[in-house]
Formats: C-alpha cells, sequence, structure tokens
C-alpha cells in the first residue's frame, strides 16, 4: 500500500485481486497542490502499468480549483498506463457532480476510461 498525507487530504493505493484502487479521503485545499501531488503521482505511476486502475473519490470531502489540473493529468497519465480506469464519484455531492461532468467531457476520447456516479 501506498499513502499520501498532508493537511486534510488522504490519498492510499492499494493492490487487491482487481488490480490497484486509488482513494482520495479528506479535502484538497493547498494553494499550489501540484507541487506535493505530482511527485506523489509520479512515484505510483509504474503500480498502474497494465492494472486495472479504480480511482474512487466517493469520501473525497472537498476540492479546490487549484487541486483539478494535478489531478486531471493524473488520470490522464493513468490511462495512457493502465489497462482500464474507472473512476467513481458521489454524485450527491454537487461538487464532485459538476467536477466529474467536466471531467468526463475532457476525457471523452479516452477509449479505456469510464466515469461513474455512486
Amino acid at each position: 500500500m501506498s499513502v499520501y498525507e498532508a493537511d486534510a487530504l488522504k490519498i492510499t493505493a492499494e493492490a487487491n485481486h482487481h488490480g490497484l484502487t486509488v482513494c482520495f479521503l479528506g479535502k484538497s485545499d493547498r494553494r499550489h497542490p501540484a507541487t506535493v501531488l505530482t511527485p506523489w503521482f509520479e512515484d505510483l505511476m509504474p503500480l498502474l502499468s497494465n492494472q486495472r486502475v479504480h480511482v474512487d473519490f466517493c469520501s473525497f470531502e472537498y476540492m479546490n480549483s487549484s487541486s483539478f489540473m494535478p489531478i486531471f493529468q493524473f488520470l490522464q497519465e493513468a490511462a495512457r498506463t493502465a489497462t482500464e480506469v474507472r473512476v467513481t464519484y458521489d454524485q450527491s455531492k454537487d461538487w464532485q457532480r459538476l467536477s466529474f461532468s467536466s471531467l468526463s467531457t475532457l476525457a471523452s476520447g479516452w477509449t479505456n476510461f469510464q466515469i461513474e456516479a455512486q
């Protein structure tokens, strides 16, 4: 298991019999989150290679606008590296519904990528 934890944000990456599950918990509200998230995401990439990846945002409480781009870039790179990427989010959270609607549009050409509301 790989864990990133700082401030109010925790991200876990755990291998299981389905592939790899990456789970976002808490809040990402740093002013410049890419400075800490991007290096962790880069370290995680070799684990995604040829794996089925589930990225779970259901317990993610908040993400500021500065956090969107490094997370989007992580998902984009995951779609290039993994055999399949499935994203789940909590549709009862307005900010998640809006963010993942935008992501769905941006990722429409990624053939091995799917987004599911829970």
